[in-house]
């Protein structure tokens, strides 16, 4: 029956709610028929099985109910009404406290790896600074733009540092901060984007290369639409945990983002390709070689990029082997911030000012 005031629902307590580690949940009840009239049947209460106190007392108020998890492992909630009362919405939130705070075991080593990486920001911006400061009027706008894709990078490792601590400590997730800094991210990479077209602009002239394809509106369109992509893939990498998402759904959901990824970068790729085979017809060598280190640094952050994604997607950690977690952060965080500094530190390497590269 549904209700139709308070009282119907005062004193009903036919709800009742378990919580079992998700390798247990076929083995625990009975799915063909999961009620009777003495509430939840069980096929089977395995250890991992722990109930609540008793069925609930339904009412309008808001109560709070505790359980002690003793083995690590992904746990599901599972709530019942095994009685005739209809139209009754349940409601409420679930909140996990580990030993180490309110981090999942996924999230716990996730700050850590982002301080490392904001040390190694701040490092080598120093030192790019130390090196380009005194020549600053005199340098090309890709070696200023190397100054803006590190200070981005610092600013991404801070913010999500910060995030994680916070997260661990207070059980409170910032979205606004989780925004902030997985855009800056896409800032960062798309700005690094930016500067390999910049560098075919800058070798090639901006009367040869301002042609077709490569304006500014079609530039600033690309990376634009990057950005969006990039941001949407780092939330739904984030989603994919939160709701326990299968991978075929993953894999539909993500196909949007890849597909203007492999766009951007090809453009890029191609774009590079021709300007600097323009650059050798027209017996510019020292021009040549530059441009064509610089796109063999795009190249290897490509693959590295790809190999990052594909490690993220098929995650060896996503497995009820709790052993595994701890290395989940290598993988969703260290793999692709490995790259960007690898591919960072080559822009340096190769840009670094001199009489070749002012």
């Amino acid at each position: 029956k549904n209700p139709t005031s308070a009282s119907d629902v005062a004193g009903y307590k036919k709800v009742q709610a378990a919580i079992v580690l998700q390798k247990d949940v076929s083995n625990t009840f009975v799915t063909k028929r999961f009620c009777d009239e003495d509430g939840l049947l069980l096929a089977a209460q395995p250890a991992s099985l722990v109930g609540f106190a008793g069925p609930f007392t339904l009412s309008s108020q808001k109560s709070n109910q505790q359980a002690t998890l003793n083995q690590s492992g992904a746990y599901v909630l599972v709530v019942s009404n095994c009685g005739n009362l209809t139209g009754v919405k349940v409601s409420g939130a679930v909140s996990v406290k580990n030993p180490h705070g309110f981090s999942s075991a996924l999230d716990h080593h996730k700050a850590n790896l982002y301080w490392g990486f904001l040390v190694f920001y701040i490092v080598v911006s120093t030192a790019w600074l130390w090196a380009t400061v005194r020549r600053w009027k005199q340098l090309h706008d890709v070696q200023k733009g190397i100054v803006a894709i590190s200070v981005l990078a610092a600013i991404e490792c801070c913010l999500m540092g910060v995030l994680y601590v916070v997260d661990n400590q207070t059980d409170s997730f910032s979205e606004g901060l989780f925004l902030v800094a997985s855009v800056t991210s896409a800032l960062k990479v798309s700005e690094l984007l930016r500067m390999a077209m910049q560098s075919a602009e800058l070798l090639c002239g901006t009367e040869e290369y301002a042609s077709g394809w490569v304006s500014s509106a079609t530039t600033t369109l690309a990376l634009t639409s990057f950005i969006i992509a990039d941001f949407n893939f780092i939330d739904l990498l984030r989603m994919r945990f939160a709701y326990a998402m299968p991978v075929d759904k993953v894999l539909r959901s993500v196909a949007p983002c890849f597909i203007v990824g492999l766009a951007t970068f090809s453009w890029c790729h191609i774009t590079m390709f021709r300007q600097r085979e323009a650059l050798k017809s027209n017996g510019r060598k020292a021009e040549a070689s530059l441009l064509a280190k610089s796109h063999r640094i795009l190249w290897f952050g490509t693959a590295g990029a790809f190999l990052a994604i594909y490690a993220q997607l098929v995650d060896p950690t996503d497995t009820n082997n709790v052993d595994s977690w701890k290395s989940h952060g290598v993988i969703s965080v260290g793999l692709p911030h490995f790259v960007f500094a690898l591919v960072l530190s080559s822009c340096m390497f190769v840009w670094w000012p001199s009489e070749a590269t002012l």
